[in-house]
């Protein structure tokens, strides 16, 4: 859990640009008159394509203007969240602009009229995803990126291996909004535990940001939000048993929306092995200097965050260390350099309790 640094303008001018040169022939191709088959659900193929004056040609169209393209593929999460207010607000049925074509919608709006049916949904999808997204290099795009920790809990090294499938998480699913699905600033290089399905897999985090289950887009996290504390129940701190992780959040939409999206909370209780460790070298660390005749050092703080958590705090980065944020909190709850506050915590219903 920690806030993605953006890229720099130079790498985020060359990943637009290579990703507009292979939009740009698919969508002029399908403005050209270009048409697809696809399977409605047990029905037969039908053919899908781009009418004339519907908002899907108005809106591909406006891409290949200039250098749009290039900036529609660097378009921020802010600007992604405008857009699909627009789209919500024109006219164009939404079950076309955000559902993939169903039986009921064919029957609704294409049955008995002439083919090729223009679907905004499938026409993007058809452009963005297959043409698109599934044919980008998915590990070379994890390296440029230096992601090594998934930024959604801070926990799970993200896969690297070629061997197994790369998990870049579209934080606006692309099965939703596929016109997306290329965005650089809504792919997040996440862990397979939260990418996939019973987690985030296709969940929209709109949807459920209107329901109270709120989780914050990685390049706009803020750390003050959450904050982990380690209980520990009994004298023997080298049984890991003795230590409860507890992750508080500041608002209880908080702490649904990470729970629901992340299994955040259930799955940092099994980091109580971690937390035993760090305190067993904290504790020799700090008696180490009692043993050399009480000759402490001035910087001992700072040589204690090297020793215990193998990063200082003020130099490393959180995408490169497991448990970053959780280690980072737990030393300064150990040694008080914290104020306490009010989180909300699972297990304590709707009423925020205090940590340290």
């Amino acid at each position: 859990m920690y806030k993605f640094i953006k890229p720099q303008a130079g790498d985020l001018s060359i990943y637009c640009t290579a990703k507009a040169a292979i939009l740009r022939p698919v969508i002029q191709s399908f403005l050209n008159g270009e048409t697809f088959s696809l399977a409605v659900r047990n029905r037969r193929s039908v053919q899908i394509g781009v009418g004339s004056g519907t908002m899907t040609r108005r809106f591909l169209n406006s891409l290949l203007q200039a250098d749009k393209l290039e900036k529609f593929l660097g378009i921020t999460y802010y600007h992604q969240k405008s857009l699909i207010k627009g789209l919500y607000q024109n006219k164009y049925p939404d079950d076309l602009i955000f559902k993939p074509l169903g039986a009921g919608i064919y029957d609704y709006y294409f049955d008995g009229k002439p083919e090729p049916y223009d679907d905004f949904n499938e026409i993007c999808y058809e452009i963005f995803v297959n043409r698109g997204y599934e044919t980008i290099d998915k590990g070379g795009f994890i390296q440029d990126t230096h992601i090594r920790i998934c930024p959604y809990c801070g926990m799970e090294v993200v896969k690297q291996s070629a061997r197994s499938k790369r998990q870049i998480d579209h934080y606006l699913p692309k099965r939703k909004y596929p016109f997306f699905a290329l965005c650089y600033y809504n792919l997040i290089p996440a862990c397979d535990l939260c990418n996939e399905a019973p987690n985030k897999g296709q969940t929209d985090p709109l949807v459920e940001w209107g329901k109270g289950n709120v989780i914050m887009q990685p390049y706009g996290f803020n750390d003050n939000i959450v904050r982990f504390h380690v209980d520990i129940v009994d004298i023997n701190v080298f049984n890991p048993e003795n230590f409860n992780v507890k992750v508080g959040f500041t608002s209880l939409c908080y702490l649904k929306g990470y729970d629901m999206f992340f299994d955040i909370s259930d799955r940092y209780t099994d980091c109580n092995h971690c937390a035993s460790e760090d305190y067993s070298r904290f504790m020799d660390f700090k008696a180490s200097p009692f043993y050399n005749k009480m000759n402490m050092d001035r910087d001992w703080l700072k040589k204690a965050y090297k020793a215990v958590l193998s990063f200082s705090p003020d130099s490393d980065t959180p995408y490169l260390k497991e448990r970053h944020r959780m280690r980072i909190d737990f030393f300064e709850q150990l040694n008080k350099l914290r104020q306490p506050g009010a989180y909300y915590v699972k297990g304590y219903g709707n009423n925020a309790i205090e940590l340290e």
